[in-house]
């Protein structure tokens, strides 16, 4: 898990801020949502949920690989060099 969104007492549990400011977003959505005409029932926000969990595991997903290619360029890299 990132840095970031992991908890600083076990770093394999989300951290507490992350899930407050989720939890936070909630009511903004559904009260945007309601200015804009839209309804939202309970099965809709499950899935605006689960989408934007997936979502933030494609985006972590996404930065480790990087890392881990970039890990080891660097790798190649300074063995030729030497």
């Amino acid at each position: 898990m990132h840095k970031l969104l992991g908890s600083s007492i076990d770093p394999e549990k989300l951290s507490l801020t992350f899930k407050s400011i989720a939890l936070a977003l909630v009511p903004v959505i559904i009260g945007l949502t309601g200015i804009f005409g839209v309804t939202i029932d309970l099965g809709d926000l499950t899935t605006l949920i689960d989408s934007i969990a997936n979502a933030i595991v494609a985006v972590v997903g996404a930065f480790s690989a990087l890392g881990f290619v970039w890990g080891i360029l660097r790798k190649i890299y300074i063995g030729l060099k030497k």
